[in-house]
């Protein structure tokens, strides 16, 4: 699989070996526009000025960055970012010198691939107010380096980070302002589940932004509501500047949805994998689920051997795990889900019918939506989550059955590229279908599941769970080694 970070960087030391820090552009010997800008507001969007990228190739085929400056600004974008990198993504210094030019009083962030201090000192000159400093392209002493010396500028750095090795890189410096990329950069495939799980990890003070991937209104609402002080958005905002204005209203959005996804993976390191029970009927076995360590709990509400009511759910004290309903096509039950979540007594609804993933979001409700693979099934791509679950025309769950090997292997390959070792914090695949404790330590093995969704496979009989079963099971999956 081609590395496309690797060739970035690699084109930008030819890049500086040819034309120095200046990139080839016109930079004035001084800086001509005021000192620094530093101020961000407490929730704020950055719009990003982009041309092209990687993986879309051209995407402003009219491209003039000082039109759509204006227009980000005009939709209140609190900061402007400005890509520099010429070949990758039709990036210049001379757009950045330009609309700082002209927009004197609007932050301004240089977005490159930054790797030595005259590009710093080229990016104070040119008029950049805040640097990206990209963590997975510098060692842990040139990083504590740059970020010191651009301090020493007036410049704020923004570090960017991917992964477990990039936070445990920024915290040598404990950096301000900090953003994570759901865009991974060797494969430009995004996640936005990832800043969830890497935002936990991050245990200084300082404020997070949510990098890459958002194109829709409900996608920066989680984002903000999951903890996150800005986003930082680029070609969807491109190609649709009139986007700023709508994701900027989502920083006060009220649904609180991102809450759940934060609460999710607060505690997914070192255990590096998540564990729910479902098809709980009892007190008895809630607090089994409790006492097992389960970070959800599933309350089944639609027609079914493991059926509740939404009272049940309610009466329930509090716990450790989160609480999940599981809905099939009951739409008529969204305004009695909303209050249980307002109220505190639950947190996130498991789509397991045929809603669309439009009805979902408006049904105003945290969720996450299953997909059952049957025969010849493939798994849907998604930037979120989907449960993948077993396919059974007499039921919609909690059959037993397990998921053709077929679709998992397609799907274990989508996330494994080139056969290698996946670290946990790019795992995604939800599994539910036919686990239990004899084949638990294969699957997980095979397919590096991120979350196991169990319930008849640890059953005494329908609806009663096994304590035996479900410390087994526990067992099994510790000893797999994920």
């Amino acid at each position: 699989m081609e590395d496309i970070l690797v060739k970035i960087v690699e084109n930008k030391m030819r890049l500086l070996a040819n034309y120095g820090s200046t990139l080839g552009c016109a930079v004035p010997e001084r800086r001509l526009v005021g000192e620094p800008v530093k101020v961000l507001s407490q929730k704020f969007v950055i719009a990003e000025v982009k041309k092209a990228s990687p993986s879309e190739g051209i995407i402003v085929e009219e491209f003039n960055p000082l039109d759509l400056a204006a227009r980000y600004i005009d939709s209140g974008a609190g900061l402007l970012s400005v890509l520099t990198e010429p070949d990758f993504f039709g990036g210049s210094l001379e757009y950045l010198r330009l609309i700082k030019k002209t927009f004197p009083h609007i932050p301004i962030l240089r977005k490159d691939f930054i790797l030595n201090r005259e590009e710093l000192d080229v990016s104070y000159r040119v008029g950049a107010d805040y640097v990206l400093l990209i963590a997975s392209i510098l060692s842990e002493q040139d990083l504590a380096s740059l970020y010191e010396y651009a301090l020493g500028l007036g410049l704020t750095p923004l570090v960017e980070v991917h992964s477990l090795q990039d936070i445990q890189k920024a915290r040598a410096v404990k950096p301000r302002l900090v953003g994570i990329n759901s865009r991974n950069l060797r494969s430009f495939t995004t996640d936005l589940i990832l800043p969830f799980k890497l935002k936990g990890l991050i245990d200084w003070e300082c404020q997070l932004v949510f990098e890459s991937g958002i194109a829709t209104e409900y996608e920066a609402e989680l984002a903000f509501s999951g903890g996150f002080a800005g986003i930082l958005t680029g070609t969807a905002v491109s190609r649709n500047p009139g986007l700023v204005a709508r994701f900027a209203t989502q920083a006060k959005s009220n649904l609180g949805r991102g809450k759940f996804w934060s609460s999710l993976y607060s505690n997914f390191f070192p255990k590096n994998y998540l564990l729910k029970l479902c098809g709980i009927t009892n007190l008895e076995d809630y607090h089994l689920a409790l006492e097992s360590g389960a970070d959800l709990v599933g309350f089944v509400l639609a027609p079914s051997p493991r059926q509740v009511g939404l009272d049940f759910i309610a009466s329930l004290p509090e716990g450790d795990a989160l609480k999940v309903a599981v809905v099939v096509d009951q739409a008529q039950d969204y305004p009695e889900l909303r209050e249980l979540v307002a109220a505190g007594k639950l947190d996130c609804v498991q789509f397991h019918g045929h809603e669309s993933l439009e009805e979902c979001i408006e049904s105003d409700l945290p969720f996450y939506q299953v997909q059952r693979l049957g025969p010849g099934a493939s798994p849907r791509s998604t930037k979120l989550r989907l449960l993948f679950d077993a396919f059974s025309k007499d039921a919609a769950g909690g059959t037993g059955m397990v998921i053709a090997e077929s679709a998992l292997a397609e799907f274990s390959a989508r996330q494994t590229p080139d056969s290698q070792v996946l670290e946990p914090e790019y795992r995604r695949l939800w599994l539910a279908g036919g686990l239990n404790p004899s084949n638990i330590a294969s699957i997980s093995r095979e397919y590096l599941p991120e979350l196991l969704d169990l319930s008849s496979g640890v059953e005494a009989s329908k609806g009663i769970k096994s304590r035996e079963k479900v410390e087994l099971f526990v067992k099994e999956l510790k000893n797999a080694g994920l």
